[in-house]
This record gives structure tokens, C-alpha cells and sequence, in this order.
């Protein structure tokens, strides 16, 4: 089964990463803080790159771990 990072855009709050092993479990991560006054409108994980799409621009954050 395929499992691995999932990704929340979470508006103001920024994005919210989760572990998923490929059934119904899922952990949290963590939280990337992509700053004040910076909403998140959309977010595409790649591999290990994750795209966020913002009020401010797309941004290209490296999972490392």
C-alpha cells in the first residue's frame, strides 16, 4: 500500500504535517510556520518537497528526517 508524508494547508496557521503508514493511522509531524499574515491557500507534496502555495507566493519547503 502506499503510505508517507501527507500535508494540511491550515490558512494562517500554516501547514501541518502527518506521518501515514498507508491504512487508517496517521501521526502528527509537525508544523510549518510559514509566518504572519501569510495565508495558505494550497499544498502539493512531492517526494520529499512540499509546495505551498500563499497569499504571499509558492514556497518550496525540503522534509529532511
Amino acid at each position: 500500500s502506499t503510505q508517507g508524508l501527507l500535508a494540511l494547508g491550515a490558512g494562517n496557521d500554516g501547514v501541518i504535517l502527518y506521518n501515514w503508514d498507508g491504512g487508517m493511522s496517521v501521526s502528527l509531524k509537525g508544523i510549518i510556520d510559514v509566518g504572519k499574515n501569510n495565508y495558505v491557500f494550497d499544498v502539493e507534496v512531492v517526494g520529499d518537497n512540499i509546495y505551498v502555495a500563499s497569499e504571499n507566493g509558492i514556497t518550496i519547503y525540503k522534509v529532511e528526517g
